[in-house]
């Protein structure tokens, strides 16, 4: 006997469900980060969800689907350091002075939740640091934001008394010695005098490319890494240094989609450094 074909109807269901599913991939991972119910989200974890919908290039809804997670178990140590990650990217790209100051509150605020779940932890410690760092180069009050930034140095320094190689650790702490070093001398004394911060004495251009070329040899990876020693040089004048770290940075892969960015940055770097060196 003949095998019965499928009817119509079943077929053109299923057809609309693959269309549905390969149009919007995003759509169905998040359907699973939000679940109806308080039972299990399906297959996938809400990190592995949030990882997904990072890797679609779906930053807003990898932090919705993480912060979701986060409501239901605000301890879960590895959606919180993703949610201060997600924050901080958000936070770096968002459109007006608003955006990103509260995107990076944001960051500096699940920062804080994970020293207060694992306090010594390394990666508490790297993502709070970075989040605090990151959060003082977008506050206004100045007394806001050295007390960030100290508090940014004192995490970094307990994270490398353990762990010196920690790429994270090293890119932040190398970023306090470069901002801190480009305020002029007159700027750095009236904050010691006002808010005693020791950082504010003790950084130095040295430590800055110590650390920021620290963090690039233990991840190459990172795009953000390579922008931020390039800078360091370029303050200083190193222009032949800087130039190569940028034109580095730019042929490694991207792994977020915030790297686009850095990467857009570096190339008007490289075009102003060599507008610069053909006018002289």
């Amino acid at each position: 006997m003949a095998r019965a074909r499928p009817r119509a109807p079943r077929l053109a269901a299923l057809a609309a469900a693959t269309v549905a599913a390969i149009a919007s991939p995003t759509a169905s991972l998040w359907a699973q980060a939000h679940p109806t119910s308080d039972g299990p989200t399906g297959t996938a974890t809400a990190v592995q969800i949030a990882d997904s919908l990072l890797s679609a290039g779906d930053v807003e809804g990898s932090y919705a689907a993480l912060e979701a997670q986060l409501d239901r178990d605000p301890d879960d140590f590895e959606a919180r350091w993703r949610a201060t990650r997600a924050a901080l990217g958000l936070g770096i790209a968002g459109a007006t002075h608003q955006e990103r100051q509260t995107r990076l509150r944001e960051a500096d605020a699940h920062g804080r939740e994970l020293l207060r779940v694992r306090p010594d932890d390394p990666e508490a410690l790297a993502w709070a640091a970075a989040a605090e760092g990151r959060r003082a180069l977008g506050e206004d009050d100045p007394r806001t934001i050295v007390e960030l930034a100290q508090e940014a140095w004192d995490l970094t320094g307990r994270l490398l008394a353990t762990h010196p190689d920690h790429a994270l650790g090293n890119h932040v702490r190398g970023k306090l010695h470069q901002e801190v070093a480009r305020l002029p001398a007159w700027k750095r004394i009236i904050a010691r005098v006002f808010v005693h911060a020791n950082l504010l004495g003790e950084a130095k251009w040295a430590l800055a490319e110590e650390h920021l070329l620290r963090a690039v040899t233990q991840d190459p990876g990172m795009v953000l890494f390579y922008l931020d020693l390039g800078e360091t040089y370029r303050y200083q004048g190193k222009t032949t240094a800087a130039l190569a770290v940028y034109r580095r940075g730019l042929v490694v892969p991207n792994r977020f989609p915030i790297d686009s960015r850095f990467k857009d940055t570096m190339e008007r770097r490289i075009a102003t450094l060599q507008k610069a060196a053909k006018a002289r």
